[in-house]
């Protein structure tokens, strides 16, 4: 039978026939892709869970070796139920033996690790025992083990994760496909035009939502997802802001073109300058016509624009402004919305995550880098000093008669001077340069590049600085003495680099405090 001889009514029953079949593809399509990419991400957040678990039982060992306090000793106790909770919901929800059986070797090292931990904390509530060893070769050898065998098994789940995604990308678009070129037959242009575009919007969310899903950073992400939505014909420019951590800043994350409007109405923006974050909804601006309420991040744009949240759990986490010419086809304002709210909540979980493994290496009082993080610093600087063939400097520095001051003061004031001193070192230093707490009232700092002359100014400045400090409720005077040893000078690599640098810093206690000692022999 050929198209005009077929009846309105029964013409119209084929097209809604046809509809019905290209609209069911898609939504099988988008439901088969949803479904693997929510099973996949839930699997790969249940591994990471267990990395950053162990990171954080690792954190805990070391502040209860160093604090040797019922606190201390209760958060390593709700660090190991933490890390047992989630490394039983990685082995309940993966069903490959491949998997289980790496988990498995995990959780085998973890119980080793934890087995040498517990000995150390017991260790550590023995009145009888007046000083513990922190340092433990097989417990790190442990920790390094259970790590690596994470990352690889992170590392298969994302390429297994590609495959799936691939496939279940393969069979709806075989479908559509066929119904396209069907609705080609019947309906020629009309039909073949729309059912296209619609394909090729599918195809490029999809690839969205795979390079979301292998994103390593938050920035990463926002490329990713500035790049997609630049890729549509009516953007002029696609500018993604977001708020930082403190919530108080709308900052670009995206390049802002110098010359638009844009650029100056985000000078010092909070983010309820922008309206679609206050509104929490999509705000559309037309310059041919008067707004009621003007938008201080867009609202001198010479350009039409479209703003949407990014909301996360009700949460708005930042704000995708799109600049346009004409209108926006219902299709471009559907890849906007979709777009935006597939990579909220993959930003989100990254933002956590480096939240996450930030804390995990960051000293909770000063907020400089932990013992662990000096320690990884030192290494990556020794290797880079050997490859460039500079020196480096590590200034070791103590405060003097710091336990008179917290049993004069008490500990809350001690903890103010620590406080205090950690941020007059961390801004005393270029911004190359790394400065950490090694524990206690010990801090270290690392000058790459820098000689003996130059790290004695360095630690002199130091110095000075600290005994200008003045911190309320502690009256008396605050000093440091200074340790200082360079490479390759003093020491062929990092460890012995400390050790020397340790024993310069005991020559300065034993010199008369408040002083700057080089290493010598």
């Amino acid at each position: 039978m050929r198209w005009e001889s077929m009846s309105r009514r029964l013409r119209i029953r084929l097209l809604l026939v046809i509809a019905a079949c290209v609209v069911g593809a898609g939504v099988a399509s988008a439901t088969i892709q949803r479904s693997a990419s929510n099973a996949d991400f839930a699997e790969y957040a249940t591994v990471t869970a267990v990395r950053i678990d162990m990171l954080a039982l690792d954190a805990a060992l070391e502040q209860a070796i160093h604090a040797r306090s019922a606190v201390a000793f209760k958060r390593f106790g709700d660090a190991q139920h933490s890390f047992a909770k989630s490394m039983a919901e990685a082995l309940a929800r993966d069903e490959e033996p491949e998997e289980l059986a790496e988990l498995a070797k995990q959780d085998k090292l973890a119980d080793a690790w934890s087995d040498r931990a517990e000995r150390k904390i017991a260790q550590l509530q023995d009145p009888h025992v007046a000083r513990v060893e922190q340092a433990d070769a097989v417990r790190t050898q442990l920790l390094n083990g259970m790590l690596r065998s994470n990352r690889e098994l992170l590392d298969e789940l994302a390429k297994e994760r590609d495959v799936r995604q691939r496939s279940a990308l393969l069979r709806p678009i075989a479908l559509i496909a066929l119904l396209t070129l069907l609705s080609a037959v019947l309906l020629w242009v009309g039909v073949e035009r729309p059912a296209r575009t619609e394909q090729r919007r599918r195809r490029q969310q999809g690839e969205l939502a795979g390079a979301l899903q292998v994103a390593r950073s938050e920035s990463e992400a926002y490329e990713v997802l500035a790049r997609h939505l630049a890729r549509a014909s009516d953007f002029e420019h696609v500018t993604i802001l977001n708020r930082n951590n403190s919530s108080d800043r709308l900052e670009p994350v995206t390049p802002v073109r110098a010359d638009s409007p844009v650029a100056a109405g985000l000078e010092g923006a909070a983010p309820d300058s922008c309206l679609a974050i206050r509104m929490a909804g999509t705000h559309r601006r037309d310059p041919d016509r008067a707004a009621l309420l003007s938008c201080d991040v867009c609202g001198k744009s010479a350009e039409r624009t479209t703003c949407l949240p990014s909301l996360v759990g009700g949460e708005v986490i930042g704000s995708v402004l799109v600049e346009h010419r004409r209108p926006l086809e219902d299709l471009s304002k559907r890849q906007i919305t979709d777009s935006v709210a597939e990579a909220a909540p993959v930003v989100a979980n990254l933002r956590n995550l480096a939240i996450a493994e930030l804390r995990a290496a960051t000293d909770g009082l000063t907020g400089l880098p932990n013992q662990r993080s000096v320690h990884d610093t030192l290494k990556r600087m020794v290797a880079q000093a050997g490859r460039t063939l500079e020196p480096l400097a590590l200034v070791l520095f103590d405060l003097d008669h710091f336990k008179q001051i917290n049993d004069t003061f008490g500990h809350g004031r001690g903890d103010d001077v620590l406080a205090a001193v950690g941020d007059v070192a961390d801004h005393g230093v270029r911004d190359s340069d790394f400065v950490g707490r090694l524990g206690g009232e010990e801090f270290a700092v690392l000058l790459p590049g820098t000689g003996r002359e130059g790290a004695v100014r360095v630690a002199e400045t130091l110095r000075q600085a600290i005994s200008a400090l003045a911190v309320t409720g502690i009256e008396r005077d605050i000093t440091a003495s200074f340790g200082i040893a360079v490479l390759p000078e003093d020491a062929p690599d990092g460890q012995t680099l400390l050790r020397i640098a340790d024993r310069a810093l005991y020559q300065a206690k034993a010199n008369g405090r408040d002083r700057v000692e080089m290493a010598a022999f």
